[in-house]
């Protein structure tokens, strides 16, 4: 299980596709999504969509924070 933090509220959902995940529960629990976009921050970095929570070094019981719009690299 994976804990994303979205404000104050964890909601637990499966190690998977979290992007796709979070549709669902942003309708069951009535929670709101930046609507302008919105990245996944563990550990102070950006999470890369098409890696693994593996590849990310993500454990069970861990954080992932949501951040309002895309992040992009510096140059």
């Amino acid at each position: 299980m994976v804990l994303p933090k979205i404000g104050t509220m964890k909601i637990p959902v499966e190690v998977g596709e979290l992007r796709k995940e979070l549709v669902k529960v942003q309708q069951r629990f009535q929670i709101s999504l930046p609507q302008e976009g919105y990245s996944f921050i563990y550990k102070q970095n950006v999470m890369e969509d098409d890696r693994s929570f593996r590849w990310h070094h993500v454990d069970n019981g861990d954080t992932i924070e949501i951040f309002n719009r895309s992040v992009s690299g510096g140059s």
